[in-house]
């Protein structure tokens, strides 16, 4: 997934703009990314 993520991210510095479910399936792989990272800080 990560290089999905920079690939979305890539075309948006091109200036392109990704398609909503693109768009969406990026957010979402972002933020479930973000809650584990913050979960397993916690907990350490």
């Amino acid at each position: 997934m990560p290089a999905f993520i920079k690939r979305v991210a890539a075309d948006r510095a091109k200036g392109k703009r990704p398609s909503p479910p693109r768009a969406a399936l990026a957010a979402s792989v972002a933020g479930a990314t973000a809650a584990v990272l913050t979960y397993r800080v916690l907990r350490a």
